[in-house]
């Protein structure tokens, strides 16, 4: 497989987990995807976020929205022997293409 791109992939499989806390209703939720079970379609978008985000050089921590209702997001991307964990408030700013990305881990994991 040939990606191009700022953070071309090492293995063929992609690990990814989302865990999200708090906003209106509270709770947490956690979602583990692997992007070699997923269609090649799916896999490349998710892919494509990755390195659209630029997500193994951003910090640890992405400074966001602040609000009490809104959700935290703790995304970790596992490629190969490189692993990176971002956190992040809301969904505009720098954390907008993370929170695309959040949409799509959610809806590969659901299937749909």
């Amino acid at each position: 497989m040939v990606l191009s791109g700022p953070c071309p992939f090492k293995e063929e499989k992609v690990e990814i987990t989302l865990r999200a806390r708090g906003g209106l209703a509270g709770g947490e939720e956690a979602v583990d995807v692997d992007t070699a079970t997923l269609a090649t379609a799916e896999r490349d978008e998710i892919e494509s976020l990755v390195r659209r985000a630029e997500f193994f050089s951003l910090p640890a921590v992405v400074e966001a929205e602040i609000g009490a209702d809104l959700p935290q997001y703790e995304l970790s991307v596992h490629d190969g022997d490189r692993e990176h964990t971002v956190t992040f408030v809301g969904e505009t700013g720098e954390a907008e293409l993370l929170h695309d990305l959040v949409e799509r881990v959610v809806q590969a994991s659901s299937g749909r």
